[in-house]
C-alpha cells in the first residue's frame, strides 16, 4: 500500500506537467508545420556539419525560430494594422480572396472564429454550458451551446414530423484533449443547462473528471488600497 501511495503521489505531480507539455507541443507543431522545411534550410546552412548529425536539434531550433518570428510578425501587424494604408491593402486582399472558390469559404470561417475568440467578447462565444445525450441516450456528455441551428437544418430535421422542434448547435469537446470534438444538433428538450463556467468545464475535461469546481480553495482577496 505504501508503494501504491508513493506511485500515485508521483503520478499526481508528473501528470499535469505531462499534459501541459503535450498541449503546448501540439500547438507548436500545428503552428510550425507549414514553415518547418524553409526554416530548417536556413538553420542548416549556418551549421551544416553539426545539424547533419543532430536532426532532432535542427527541428527544435527551427520551431523556436518560427515561433519567435510569428510572435514578432504578429506584434508588427498589430501596430501597422492601425494605419490606413495597411488597412486598405488588407481590404483589397480580402476582396481578392473572397472571389476564389473554396478558399473564400475557408477564409470566412477562419476569420469569424478567430475574431470571436481573440478580438470579441469571450463571454458571448458560447451561450450555455450543457449536458446532452452522447454517444447514446443513456449517457451524457458536457457540451457548449453556440447558437440555434441554421434554418435550413431546422426545416430538414422537422420535415418528417408535425411538431416543429427547435434545434441547437452543440460542440461536444473530447477529454483530455478538448481542442477537438463533435458538432451535434440537439432539440431543446434534450438539452440540460449546467451552472458551470466555460473555464471550469475545460478544467473538468482536461483532468478527466478529477477537477471539482466546488472544492477548489478560494483565491486570496487583494488588499484594499489605503
Amino acid at each position: 500500500m505504501k508503494m501504491k501511495r508513493i506511485f500515485l503521489a508521483g503520478l499526481a505531480t508528473i501528470l499535469p506537467i505531462a499534459i501541459t507539455i503535450f498541449i503546448v507541443h501540439f500547438f507548436v507543431d500545428l503552428l510550425t508545420a507549414p514553415f518547418l522545411s524553409i526554416f530548417e534550410d536556413l538553420v542548416f546552412e549556418r551549421n551544416a556539419n553539426f545539424f547533419s548529425q543532430h536532426r532532432h536539434l535542427l527541428v527544435f531550433f527551427s520551431q523556436i525560430a518560427i515561433v519567435i518570428s510569428f510572435l514578432f510578425l504578429t506584434f508588427i501587424v498589430g501596430i501597422v494594422g492601425r494605419r490606413y494604408l495597411f488597412s486598405l491593402v488588407l481590404r483589397l486582399s480580402e476582396k481578392i480572396v473572397k472571389r476564389i472558390p473554396i478558399v473564400k469559404t475557408i477564409y470566412k470561417i477562419t476569420r469569424d472564429v478567430t475574431t470571436n475568440v481573440f478580438a470579441g467578447d469571450n463571454k458571448n462565444i458560447f451561450k450555455e454550458r450543457v449536458l446532452v445525450p452522447f454517444p447514446h441516450d443513456k449517457t451524457y456528455a458536457m457540451g457548449l451551446m453556440t447558437d440555434e441551428a441554421p434554418e435550413i437544418l431546422q426545416n430538414s430535421l422537422n420535415s418528417k414530423t408535425k411538431d416543429k422542434k427547435k434545434f441547437y448547435s452543440i460542440f461536444v469537446p473530447t477529454s483530455p484533449h478538448p481542442i477537438s470534438g463533435f458538432l451535434m444538433l440537439y432539440s431543446e428538450e434534450d438539452i440540460k443547462t449546467v451552472d458551470i463556467s466555460t473555464e471550469d468545464l475545460f478544467k473538468f475535461l482536461l483532468s478527466c473528471g478529477m477537477y471539482d469546481p466546488k472544492n477548489q480553495p478560494d483565491e486570496p482577496k487583494s488588499e484594499k488600497s489605503q
